[in-house]
């Protein structure tokens, strides 16, 4: 493995980079494959050890090849070598993976050895090709936060809610459950990738994708519905306001021309937001 280093914004990046690192093979010299200095600016990975620094100077007369995170989950991926990882296939059945810099690679099924193609796809395969995924800035579920085995069990000793998925989960989508009682699984869902199991902490944020009536902007004296979350039905009517400052404080939240909109918007609300 080439000597690398990169620089990072924030603890999140800096818990990703390690993580994806050590996928590579790295680990830090004493505490292995811990997740640890959170607050370094730079790391560094020299023939497999982990160092960092806080040092810009020192960062850019550093010899190792600089990345941005998106190259190093592209590093990653070839390394994992895994057809999960494809974001393209060809109609041959040939499976291609396009990386953050527009390069593509490929493999065939049954020898799971990438190649780089340098020049124009169709060079290589010749016949339509079928977009999988979209190759993105996070690697595969990273925007669920994922934390390692290890990670886990610490938040299980510090009361924190984890949740649990296993790539055998028979289920055709992905379906988070909840730890319960340690002593029920074995340490070795937590240190080992055989099978795989997925880790992360129980949300506390949930995404809202809701279909609603469009809002209106009404006039001075106009008639219209709003949102009322103190009343039993969610909204309320308004009518006879004739300054346009007191309208402003009426409809921030949104206004509705007819009960019958505004009553969708809350059945909306109330069946998105959900603990």
């Amino acid at each position: 493995m080439n000597n690398y280093k990169i620089k990072v914004n924030n603890e999140a990046e800096s818990k990703e980079a390690q993580d994806l690192f050590f996928e590579l093979g790295c680990e830090w010299r004493d505490s292995k494959k811990d997740i640890s200095n959170l607050d370094a600016v730079y790391i560094y990975a020299d023939d497999e050890i982990l160092t960092f620094g806080f040092n810009e100077f020192n960062f850019r007369g550093s010899a190792n090849t600089e990345l941005t995170l998106p190259q190093l989950r592209d590093l990653v991926v070839l390394h994992r070598n895994d057809v999960k990882d494809a974001t393209h296939e060809a109609a041959c059945g040939t499976y291609l993976f396009l990386d953050s810099s527009g390069d593509w690679h490929f493999f065939h099924k049954h020898e799971a050895v990438f190649y780089t193609i340098d020049g124009d796809i169709s060079t290589f395969v010749d016949m339509p090709i079928t977009l999988i995924k979209e190759q993105t800035q996070q690697p595969t579920e990273i925007e669920q936060g994922l934390i390692s085995g290890a990670d886990a069990l610490r938040a299980l000793a510090d009361g924190k809610d984890v949740e649990y998925w296993c790539e055998n989960d028979p289920s055709i989508q992905k379906r988070w459950t909840p730890i319960k009682a340690l002593n029920e699984y074995r340490l070795s869902y937590f240190l080992e990738n055989k099978p795989r199991f997925e880790f992360r902490l129980k949300p506390r944020t949930i995404t809202l994708n809701l279909e609603i009536p469009a809002p209106f902007e009404p006039k001075e004296g106009e008639e219209f519905f709003i949102l009322a979350p103190l009343s039993v039905t969610g909204y309320t009517k308004v009518q006879g306001i004739t300054t346009q400052a007191l309208l402003d404080e009426y409809v921030k939240l949104g206004a509705w021309r007819t009960e019958e909109q505004v009553k969708q918007v809350v059945a909306a609300l109330r069946g998105g937001i959900k603990a």
